[in-house]
């Protein structure tokens, strides 16, 4: 969009969607329709239901008829009522507005501005600008933001504060470019967003939160977040490297249970550091398996199963033999850290077992 406000008549998409939103829908609702918008830009809300089993349909059911109404038959995820919301939206300009009130919809002037300005295609409003921890927002959720935002901002080479966050703004260009890609039914529908955006221009705004929690009704759980991570690698990674990538992932996440473990053994509980190797990789074997097999390499098979558990020991002994020679040789003759050598031994066997395992796990 070209630089200057513009002065023809304008129209916001605000895309709600719902699920079981019986105690806050209707409030949420008036709050959308008094936010303040510049003077030339009308709203179009559109609310989608995701078969909802509470008091929500009755509630939609008496909204004026100027409001666009979706319903699923079941429940089938919030990335599967954004997606339906954007391919129906017809505004210049499309944000996304959950229904429990933790966003306010008076920031969406605030949120414009950075498009009607030609500054950016993309805002999010984040909300980790102001200082201190968000209101009603938990110190650990926090940490698992910031976490996530971190993750993504590695694949996307973006450098945004809030990668999570549900105010994300796009102009119409942008939605059309995306509207027909999404695929993502569940809460992995932000990742997806922010990973298809990152060729855009993206500007971020502070915004006002207030944090609900589990027992009000907040839907996110800690899987979620673990599924997270493994759809922002798989979401900017292109087909033919992301058995690599997740290879890595799910590598880095057995080795860091493998350094973990061999600290707390030897540091802790004194055990001669080889001893505790031993048992650390051990452990850290299963961890392996699974993410590799179920994960990195996408094999759901059953009946392989105990073949592929026999080779995987006896492929993981012979990696046990490996790392404690080196960690060894690196501890005794050159006097390394043992926690440093521990990394560098795994780091050493890993470029093997990636094709050990690719052959593996080969559907």
């Amino acid at each position: 969009m070209k630089s200057g406000r513009p002065e023809k008549d304008l129209l916001l998409s605000i895309i709600v969607p719902t699920y079981n939103e019986e105690k806050t829908l209707k409030e949420l609702l008036d709050r959308v329709e008094r936010a303040p918008l510049p003077a030339n830009i009308s709203r179009e809300i559109i609310v989608v239901d995701d078969g909802s089993t509470d008091r929500t349909l009755d509630i939609i059911k008496y909204l004026p008829s100027r409001h666009v109404i979706i319903q699923h038959e079941r429940n089938r995820g919030k990335g599967a009522s954004v997606i339906d919301g954007l391919r129906a939206a017809k505004g210049d300009f499309v944000i996304i507005q959950d229904a429990d009130l933790e966003y306010d919809p008076n920031d969406y002037a605030k949120l414009l501005a950075p498009i009607l300005d030609g500054k950016a295609d993309v805002v999010y409003g984040s909300r980790f600008l102001h200082a201190g921890r968000p209101s009603g927002m938990r110190s650990i959720s926090k940490m698992a933001n910031r976490l996530l935002t971190f993750w993504s901002n590695l694949f996307t080479g973006l450098r945004i504060e809030d990668m999570e966050t549900c105010y994300k703004m796009f102009s119409r260009p942008v939605v059309d470019a995306i509207k027909m890609e999404l695929v993502s039914q569940g809460f992995s529908i932000e990742p997806e967003m922010t990973a298809r955006i990152k060729k855009f221009r993206i500007v971020e705004v502070p915004i006002s939160y207030y944090g609900r929690s589990v027992l009000e009704g907040k839907k996110v759980k800690w899987q979620d977040g673990v599924s997270a991570l493994y759809d922002i690698a798989r979401f900017n990674t292109p087909e033919r490297g992301r058995a690599v990538a997740f290879f890595l992932v799910a590598g880095a996440i057995g080795a860091g249970t493998n350094i973990l473990l061999l600290y707390i053994l030897t540091s802790v509980f004194g055990f001669w550091y080889i001893l505790s190797a031993t048992a650390s990789f051990m452990i850290a074997l299963g961890v392996s398996f699974y993410l590799q097999k179920f994960w990195a390499f996408a094999d759901a098979s059953r009946e392989r199963l105990p073949g592929q558990v026999f080779t995987y020991l006896l492929v993981g002994l012979l990696n046990l033999a490996a790392n404690d020679a080196i960690l060894y040789i690196l501890v005794e003759r050159l006097r390394m850290h043992y926690v440093l050598a521990q990394a560098c031994a795994s780091a050493i066997i890993a470029v093997w077992s990636f094709f050990a395992y690719k052959r593996l796990f080969r559907k």
